[in-house]
């Protein structure tokens, strides 16, 4: 075991070799217990006092909720509340600042500045055609590593920084503190995005306490997106009282990437159009249109 653990290292071969030693315990019926003659009361259980593997059957080799006041993972069972909880692993997408920065990120100039957002879609991300950003939300610039910037919340700072993703390890390290208003406007590079510039524009549904308080917009996915992007595009008064100009908006439309059957190729249009979704204060429309 010792061998082939140590050989899995740096390597993605996990499921394989869970199948493998599941196998094994089935075989040699690793977790069966001789629990008496008779039944086992209701709520009475049976307990092993050898550290035995997950019984759910799974090797315990990928991610895992750690506990920095602890200083180690903290398992399960271990916690006072949020049991049940497990990490989500999703995709951080790097969406470059492009030059000439603003003068509120002047003293940035000469690094690497991305707007990085996380997403558990990342095949959907040809279709972007801006980014949203919490016009009030509390973000910061930190360093990642001696030339790369991400500006994120404190809390997504602090998450990467215990994934190795700090100049400082395990400690953000914020070079200058920024409000989404500062963000708003920003020309933006995305990977695998059709448009070769989108802009960070201002929506006030982000919840800043996930993800890393940006957004990637894809309205032909999400119902939300698009609904969000249509009043920008409709109501010059909403651009105004942000300061969002035209070319940041009226130019970009949605991408047609995904082609799903009785839906087309602009899905999230189609549901928006059918359940008459109008604006974005229309939520329980909305809600309904997520699960459509």
């Amino acid at each position: 075991m010792q061998r082939k653990v140590g050989a899995l290292q740096g390597e993605i071969n996990y499921l394989r070799y869970s199948q493998e030693v599941q196998k094994r315990w089935e075989e040699h019926k690793v977790f069966e217990v001789d629990a008496g003659s008779k039944p086992p009361k209701e709520g009475e259980k049976f307990f092993g006092n050898f550290p035995y593997p997950y019984m759910n059957g799974l090797l315990h080799l990928g991610y895992t909720i750690y506990s920095p006041l602890d200083v180690q993972p903290c398992a399960d069972h271990d916690r006072a509340s949020g049991e049940g909880v497990q990490p989500q692993d999703c995709v951080l997408i790097k969406m470059e600042v492009l030059p000439p920065f603003t003068p509120k990120l002047k003293v940035l100039e000469g690094r690497k500045v991305y707007l990085a957002a996380a997403t558990l879609r990342p095949e959907t991300m040809y279709g972007q055609t801006n980014a949203w950003v919490l016009p009030d939300g509390k973000y910061g610039a930190f360093e990642i590593n001696e030339t790369d910037v991400f500006i994120i919340t404190y809390q997504a700072a602090l998450n990467l920084a215990y994934q190795k993703l700090s100049l400082s390890p395990e400690k953000p390290t914020n070079s200058l503190e920024l409000s989404g208003h500062d963000l708003i406007g920003l020309p933006l590079r995305s990977p695998l995005a059709f448009n070769e510039i989108i802009y960070s524009l201002p929506v006030l549904t982000i919840l800043t306490d996930k993800g890393t308080g940006n957004v990637t917009s894809v309205p032909r996915d999400s119902p939300d997106d698009f609904v969000a992007l249509q009043d920008l595009k409709s109501k010059p008064a909403l651009r105004s009282k942000f300061g969002v100009k035209d070319g940041w908006v009226l130019p970009f439309e949605v991408i047609p990437i995904i082609n799903i059957p009785e839906f087309g190729d602009k899905s999230a249009e189609k549901v928006c159009v059918d359940l008459k979704i109008r604006s974005q204060n229309d939520k329980e429309k909305l809600a309904e249109a997520k699960k459509s």
